[in-house]
C-alpha cells in the first residue's frame, strides 16, 4: 500500500516551562489554514484515526 505524501506548512519551536504544559507559537500560516484570528483564543485538541487535530473553539 501507497502512503501519501505529506507537506510540510511550517515548522514551530517548543518551549520548556516548569509544570505540566509546553509552550508552542503556532505559525501563521498554519493559523490562516485553520481560519484563526488575533480574536480566537480557545482551540481544541481531539482525536481522529489515531491523529491530534486542532480546531477552534466553536462559540454555543
Amino acid at each position: 500500500m501507497e502512503q501519501a505524501k505529506k507537506a510540510i506548512i511550517d515548522v514551530a519551536h517548543i518551549k520548556s516551562r516548569d509544570g505540566n504544559s509546553l509552550r508552542i507559537t503556532l505559525p501563521r500560516k498554519v493559523a490562516e489554514r485553520l481560519e484563526l484570528t488575533k480574536d480566537d483564543n480557545v482551540v481544541v485538541f481531539t482525536m481522529e484515526d489515531g491523529k491530534i487535530c486542532i480546531e477552534k473553539l466553536k462559540q454555543l
